[in-house]
Order: structure tokens, then C-alpha cells, then sequence
């Protein structure tokens, strides 16, 4: 089986997901009889395009960002064509996150659904602005709606909600779904350093962005936890519906004063689930030392699923980085075609 390939933004996400499709492309094709192959890349500045398939190993090597699209073009001898989605089978959407508008995902995505393709989100933007909107046109055309890669990277926290606890009725979902935060804290805690010297150390270490607001105000866990909630039990919220607070606020006797009592704080977001009520929220929660969030240290992630019937169901780590990213990504292409 052969489907083509649409991407749209070209970050470390895209980049990694290029390289991890030329490097096991003979394994995908062996293992799920599914060729992959790219036709397409829209950057900010323009977009590559080649119906027999892109050169991916060339790709990666002219760097990230509209500069490598120009570069690869240059050396193909190619003109950059302009961003209008061309005819393929899926749509990978990884542009930056756009809380706002949810811009240009959204445009891009409505714009592949309209030609029939199946959409797999890298980013949160379009889908946490406009979730019932583009649910309701993956319906109307019929065809599929993946994005795993946009509620915390490689931790399978839509895999394990979606196919193993069919059947359960769900009480509660809780995580720690973003690693920058859970690394400050982590220093904090363990290194009693304040929560400026341990957001500059993530910063030099690649952990946090030079703009962490989306982090460190808790927006992103919101934005994550929101389509855990939707795809889950099929609702249709949006950011709006959290109660969101972040942990730029925390102080070191904050920290003191719980470590002081058994406790260490975790940003946690958490939906409770009453009935056909969901409350959803996410801020610092004091976890008593003997409970297993409070074990997650560093860029770790977790889930925990609270069921009737089976339990609680725990999940964590899983790489928390564009490459974790970017697997997630390959993995709802190929289970769109199991």
C-alpha cells in the first residue's frame, strides 16, 4: 500500500519525522506493507513539491526551516511553489502552535479535508481553537483524524485510553504531561535552586524554549489534557473549559514547606469525571512522597487512568523531544493503515 505524504511546517518535529521515515522505510514497508513516501513540505516562505517523492535523505541534510526547503530546491533545481495543499493521503499538520487562531494549521488542515485526505496533528493550535469544526468535516468527508504526537510526544497516553480500556467506564484522567515544567520542579526540589535559576538551566539545556510562557503558565498541559479528554470520550472542548494556573508563581519556601511535610509538588492536569460531567483543570498539586507521581522527576511524563473495573492504570516516560515527537507522528500514519 502506498500513501503520499503532505507536511506542512518544517521545525525539529518534521525534520525528525523525515529522518525517521528514510531511515526505516524498507522496515515500515516489510513490516505494515505501507510505503511511505513525501511529496510535499510547506514552509513559512514556500513549499517543495515532488510527485514522485522527495528526496528525504537529501532534505534533512540542508538543515531546518524555510532556508533547508530553499537549499533542497537550489540543489534540484526546483522552483518553490506557493502554499497551496497539493492532491495526496495524508496531511501531517506541524506548524508552530498558534493558541489564538490556531493558524496556519487550520487553514491547511480544512483545506486537505476538503480533498478528501486523513490528517495527522503534530500541533495543538488548530485542533484545541477548532476541534468541533474539524471533527465535523473528518466526519462529513469520511476519513481519519490521528495526532498522539500532540498530547506529550512519545508517551502513549491516546493508546492507552483509546484501545486499552475499551469497555471501562473512566473516572478520572490525571498526568504530568509536560516535561519542561516537571524538570524546574524537579530541580527545584532536588536542588533546592529557585525557579529562575532552574527555567535558565532548562533554557541551556534545550529543555525549555526562550519563550517558555506556554509551558511554565500551564497552557500547554490545558491544550494537551483537552484532546486527551475529546478523543477519549468523544467530547468537544476546548481550552476554555480548563481552569488552568501555572508555576511561575512558585516559591522555593513553597517547595521547602512541602518537602517539609512529605509532599512535592507537580504540575498535574486533571480531569474528573462525573456522570456526563467533566471537570477539567491543571496547576501545582502537593503529591504526598509515597504516591508514584511524585517519583516522576526530570522531562518525564505520566498518565494515570482511573477505571470502575480495571483500575488505576499507569503510564510513564517516553522521549520528550522532537525525535519522541516525530515517532509518534510515524506511528498514527501507520496505525491509520493496520
Amino acid at each position: 500500500m502506498k500513501r503520499s505524504i503532505v507536511i506542512c511546517g518544517y521545525g525539529n518535529v518534521a525534520v525528525e519525522l523525515c529522518k525517521i521515515i528514510s531511515k526505516n522505510k524498507n522496515f515500515i514497508l516489510n513490516q505494515y506493507d505501507l510505503e511511505l513516501q513525501v511529496i510535499s513540505v510547506i514552509g513559512a516562505q514556500g513549499q517543495i513539491f515532488e510527485e514522485q517523492g522527495i528526496d528525504l535523505e537529501l532534505l534533512v541534510k540542508c538543515g531546518k526551516g524555510s532556508s533547508a526547503l530553499k537549499e533542497y530546491a537550489k540543489v534540484k533545481g526546483l522552483n518553490l511553489h506557493g502554499k497551496v495543499i497539493p492532491k495526496g493521503d495524508i496531511l501531517v499538520e506541524a506548524t508552530p502552535t498558534d493558541l489564538n487562531s490556531g493558524e496556519p494549521g487550520l487553514s491547511y488542515s480544512l483545506e486537505a479535508l476538503n480533498q478528501g485526505m486523513d490528517l495527522v496533528f503534530a500541533s495543538k493550535g488548530a485542533l484545541v481553537t477548532n476541534y468541533k469544526r474539524i471533527l465535523d468535516k473528518v466526519k462529513e468527508k469520511g476519513v481519519k483524524l490521528n495526532y498522539s504526537g500532540a498530547t506529550a510526544a512519545a508517551l502513549p497516553t491516546l493508546d492507552v485510553g483509546e484501545n486499552c480500556l475499551s469497555g471501562s467506564n473512566l473516572k478520572s484522567i490525571k498526568g504530568i504531561l509536560n516535561g519542561t515544567t516537571n524538570y524546574i520542579l524537579s530541580e527545584m526540589t532536588l536542588n533546592k535552586i529557585s525557579f529562575e535559576e532552574a527555567l535558565e538551566k532548562a533554557q541551556r539545556r534545550g529543555i525549555a524554549e526562550k519563550d517558555p510562557t506556554l509551558d511554565i503558565s500551564g497552557f500547554d498541559s490545558a491544550c494537551k489534557l483537552v484532546l486527551i479528554v475529546n478523543k477519549v470520550l468523544n467530547k468537544t472542548y476546548d481550552i476554555n473549559d480548563v481552569h488552568i494556573s501555572g508555576i511561575d508563581k512558585l516559591t522555593n519556601d513553597d517547595i521547602r514547606i512541602a518537602y517539609e511535610n512529605g509532599q512535592t509538588i507537580k504540575l498535574i492536569a486533571e480531569a474528573s469525571i462525573f456522570d456526563e460531567e467533566i471537570s477539567m483543570k491543571v496547576g501545582p498539586v502537593k503529591v504526598l512522597n509515597g504516591k508514584i507521581m511524585a517519583s516522576v522527576n526530570g522531562t518525564n511524563k505520566c498518565i494515570i487512568y482511573e477505571t470502575d473495573e480495571m483500575g488505576e492504570i499507569f503510564c510513564a516516560g517516553g522521549a520528550s523531544d522532537p525525535i519522541g515527537a516525530g515517532a509518534a507522528v510515524l506511528k498514527d500514519i501507520i496505525n491509520m493503515y493496520k
